[in-house]
């Protein structure tokens, strides 16, 4: 099946303002809860990555170096997952109001290295936009978050390779910029809330770190949605060449 078939297919919201898709989105994660299980499962993996992958004190340099690259690339692999699945069931989800661990499953299949390739372009991206940022009063960081805001819906939805769904992220911003700087604005609060709740849940006893992980998974989740539906609904509306 082509990107433009999957990206065109219903159900695509009547109302196209960020508002709208905001809401669906929330009852989209209401009836798909399973969406948060995929960043907990990535998370569970890294966190593990973290305890075991440990360099013995006698190690040498390169051991060292050897294990911390191994344990990165497990870390990114799991990233990959979670990106791969949850943006593939939110798909799902509003293609057919549900989103399984079939479609997620595929996705990663079919896109997996795609969205491998869009993670590492994005890391170095804002690892050189945050180098700028202190130069240029933090232009670089604004117009990365701005620029590269759908390239997970691109790489995984539009099955675009990962550098070329940077340039169609980029595209779309520019084609939809007042949807792109609300949604960005209200990703953006959301992260900032989750940053702050996530520390308050952090301080219940015994189901403190759970409590937290499945917050955060569920705002990602949420925040998934959001995107891949404005990136569908800007398909839909052939906004792009």
């Amino acid at each position: 099946m082509s990107a433009p078939e999957r990206t065109n297919s219903r159900p695509v919201p009547t109302s196209t303002t960020p508002l709208a898709i905001f809401g669906r989105s929330w009852l989209l994660l209401v009836r798909n809860p399973a969406l948060v299980v995929p960043g907990i499962i990535a998370a569970g993996i890294s966190t593990f990555a973290s305890l075991v992958i440990i360099s013995p004190d006698s190690a040498s340099d390169a051991q060292i170096v050897l294990t911390h690259t191994f344990g990165l690339l497990i870390r990114i692999c799991a990233t990959v997952l979670a990106i791969a699945v949850t943006t593939g069931m939110a798909d799902a989800a509003w293609r057919t109001a549900r989103g399984a661990f079939k479609d997620g499953i595929e996705a990663f299949r079919r896109e997996g290295g795609h969205v491998f390739v869009a993670v590492i372009a994005l890391l170095l991206l804002g690892l050189l936009a945050a180098l700028a940022a202190p130069y240029t009063f933090g232009i670089p960081l604004g117009v990365y978050a701005y620029c590269c805001l759908y390239t997970m819906p691109s790489a995984v939805v539009g099955e675009r390779p990962g550098l070329i769904a940077i340039g169609e992220s980029t595209k779309i911003a520019f084609a939809r910029p007042v949807a792109t700087l609300v949604i960005l604005a209200g990703v953006s609060a959301l992260a900032l809330a989750l940053g702050w709740g996530a520390e308050v849940l952090q301080m219940t006893p015994y189901v403190g770190s759970l409590l937290g992980a499945v917050v955060v998974q569920g705002v990602i989740a949420y925040a998934t949605l959001v995107l891949v539906g404005e990136y569908r609904i800007a398909r839909h509306m052939e906004t792009l060449s």
